[in-house]
């Protein structure tokens, strides 16, 4: 008993060393893959999305993985835990990450880009364009919008160098216009801020639509972290 450091049942914690001795013990298979899932999704239910995610990373399951970040990433943005973000996506290896590759992958590349924004610019800038990269050949038009948005956004507040600048910026204008209205709720803000950046870009910001401004202020005034909202603003 001695092993157990806490014992609330149904949950128990065990002391580093106990828990290394039963994973010795514990050897691969169904039942194990079952039982570490379930303890994965448990973990998220209480709030504990670091955790989740390292087990989903140790359980190999890139999907599981990308989309507990597609799901909480907008939300912990909002709450300014961006170093959360990067701690989560992190939790899988980079080498790993990247040969699972697909849609999901370019995905997670934008939030990781939109959380390293507040601190790395130029990291933020490497990542954003691997993940307009991937998802121009995955043809995901509106991961490849996003990602656009996120370099015009960089360009614009952090003065990054983007040599293909005023291209990007008339490509992720008329993308906006095509795809705002599909776009999910936890996304407006991000697509508002790319517009945003583009017309910047181009020096003809007042040349809005009335109907395009109104969308605009909802979907700024959706995004809760005012830190985000002024670096869209300004």
């Amino acid at each position: 008993h001695q092993g157990f450091l806490e014992a609330s049942p149904p949950y128990y914690r065990v002391h580093a060393v106990f828990r290394r001795f039963l994973q010795t013990l514990w050897q691969p298979g169904s039942a194990r893959t079952a039982i570490l899932r379930h303890s994965a999704s448990l973990l998220e239910g209480d709030g504990q999305w670091l955790e989740a995610a390292q087990l989903w990373a140790a359980l190999g399951d890139a999907h599981a993985h990308a989309d507990l970040v597609q799901r909480l990433a907008p939300r912990l943005l909002a709450q300014g835990q961006g170093q959360g973000v990067v701690q989560m996506i992190r939790a899988r290896e980079p080498d790993a990450a990247a040969r699972d590759g697909g849609p999901a992958h370019a995905r997670v590349l934008f939030w990781l880009a939109q959380a390293l924004s507040e601190t790395d610019a130029a990291q933020a800038g490497a990542v954003a364009r691997e993940a307009l990269q991937h998802c121009t050949l995955g043809a995901d038009a509106v991961g490849a919008f996003l990602a656009t948005g996120t370099l015009l956004t960089l360009l614009r507040t952090q003065r990054t160098e983007l040599p293909d600048a005023l291209a990007l910026a008339q490509r992720c204008e008329r993308d906006y216009l095509c795809l705002r209205d599909g776009l999910a709720p936890e996304l407006q803000p991000y697509a508002a801020g790319a517009y945003i950046a583009a017309l910047s870009t181009q020096h003809h910001g007042a040349a809005i639509d009335s109907g395009v401004l109104v969308a605009l202020l909802d979907a700024l005034q959706a995004d809760t972290n005012p830190q985000m909202r002024l670096r869209w603003l300004t």
